[in-house]
């Protein structure tokens, strides 16, 4: 049985390779919530403002309150670059608009652990995009995309990501797959450039 439940997993993750980051935020739901079209806000001090339904904002709460358990300082950081975690259709970090906000698809949802891991890998491309404006904007310049969202990028979240996930006590199939990522997961189209065309085609 325990063999047949470890290849089960790993024709979901295969599955999910061929048919659903940046997000990095492509292992399939196993629970998906169901559709409702309340949503509602949750402040606290300790966790970035939540906006969704009632079962986005719990599955939320209870990653980042992973997170305040096994990674108070990632916590803090994640505080400090999201402002923000909004239920969306897609998944994708809005680092610049006030507050930065992590954009989260309820498909990437897959545990606590990688809900609290791929909120992590966000706030990592936001911490880059703030790092970036501080030379940019005195110039009057927008941040370039690729310094913050591109595959060099990526690779620098997906690295963050794996740190957190390890210490949330990620099991041993998210770690494996995460493992196996290049940053090159949100080129969608496949034509070797990160931009909105891959966001449009993206399903989680």
């Amino acid at each position: 049985m325990k063999i047949k439940h470890k290849l089960s997993k790993l024709t979901t993750l295969a599955a999910v390779l061929l048919s659903t980051t940046c997000i990095f935020c492509n292992i399939p739901i196993l629970a998906q919530p169901k559709p409702n079209q309340i949503q509602t806000i949750r402040k606290t001090a300790l966790f970035p403002e939540i906006v969704g339904n009632q079962e986005f904002i719990q599955k939320t709460t209870a990653a980042l309150q992973l997170l305040q358990l096994y990674a108070p300082k990632d916590l803090r950081f994640i505080r400090q670059y999201v402002g923000r975690i909004k239920q969306a259709e897609k998944s994708g970090m809005v680092a610049y608009v006030n507050p930065p906000t992590f954009e989260l698809s309820a498909v990437s949802m897959v545990s606590k652990t990688w809900t609290a891991s791929i909120i992590a890998h966000d706030a990592y491309h936001s911490y880059l995009y703030q790092y970036y404006l501080r030379q940019y904007k005195p110039r009057g310049m927008k941040v370039p995309y690729d310094l913050w969202g591109g595959f060099e990028a990526e690779r620098k979240c997906i690295k963050y990501q794996m740190g957190v996930l390890k210490k949330v006590r990620g099991p041993a199939h998210e770690i494996e797959h995460l493992s196996k990522q290049d940053g090159t997961h949100g080129d969608v189209n496949k034509d070797g450039v990160l931009d909105w065309r891959d966001y449009e085609l993206r399903n989680w």
